[in-house]
């Protein structure tokens, strides 16, 4: 006489428990990450720039790669939480991919002029948690080998690589400070006496390029000094806004 066993499928109340407990173990673990990694990185002067704030995509990108470990440790020991750990990175992951990647780079930099740092904390180092808890868990099912070890490196050297470019070209980011904005010109005689200029609004994110004085009529030499009636000006791209891109000259003391 032969018995028939039947496996018998989760109830969707287990599925449910099992989602949440591994979505509650995937969010605050980005956040020890996160921590963590700054730490990691400091020493190396990544990340970490004093007065002008901290650069968070490190701290993203290491959230992904030890999430994805972690996921896949868990799918090891616990297979049965595999089903269910692969969707874990859907809910706090898909929201930030389709409408949060147009603001991705400004949230990356934390300071005190932005509201980066919180949004890092409050999205994106969850939701890149969350998916890469659910990368690793998925690959749990499969061994490693040589090709895929060597792929995840790969990646995540590009991935580094592609951040400290992000972080390079962003240092030196100023705020305009003045609420009623500032002259800004091409010509930088021009934004010294205020003729032919337009008005750059306040708030504006720039990115500062240069330091230079100005003075009857003429740029004048670094290392010349100044007298009264010369002002101090910056040349700033402007990295936000209908005129995102341009190159011009502001007065120095509008921008923080």
């Amino acid at each position: 006489m032969f018995e028939i066993l039947e496996t018998r499928r989760p109830s969707a109340l287990s599925d449910v428990l099992s989602y949440i407990a591994q979505l509650c173990l995937a969010v605050p673990f980005g956040w020890i990450v996160a921590v963590g990694s700054s730490t990691v990185f400091r020493p190396f002067g990544l990340g970490d720039h004093g007065d002008q704030g901290q650069f968070l995509g490190y701290a993203v990108i290491c959230c992904l790669f030890t999430a994805a470990f972690a996921g896949r440790m868990v799918g090891r020991a616990e297979p049965k939480m595999v089903r269910m750990g692969r969707w874990v990175g859907a809910l706090p992951g898909v929201p930030v991919m389709l409408f949060g990647l147009r603001t991705l780079p400004s949230d990356l930099f934390a300071s005190g002029s932005t509201e980066g740092g919180l949004a890092a904390f409050l999205f994106l180092f969850p939701a890149f948690s969350a998916l890469g808890y659910s990368i690793g868990i998925a690959s749990s099912e499969r061994k490693l080998n040589q090709g895929i070890l060597l792929g995840a490196a790969l990646v995540f050297m590009v991935l580094v690589i592609g951040a400290h470019e992000l972080e390079r070209q962003h240092l030196g980011v100023r705020v305009i400070s003045d609420p009623k904005g500032l002259p800004f010109s091409p010509d930088p005689i021009a934004v010294c006496e205020a003729a032919r200029t337009s008005l750059l609004p306040g708030g504006t994110r720039v990115q500062a390029l240069e330091h230079r004085s100005c003075g009857g009529g003429r740029l004048l030499d670094p290392d010349e000094p100044r007298r009264p009636g010369e002002w101090d000006i910056e040349l700033v791209r402007i990295l936000d806004g209908p005129n995102k891109g341009m190159e011009g000259w502001v007065l120095a003391y509008g921008v923080e």
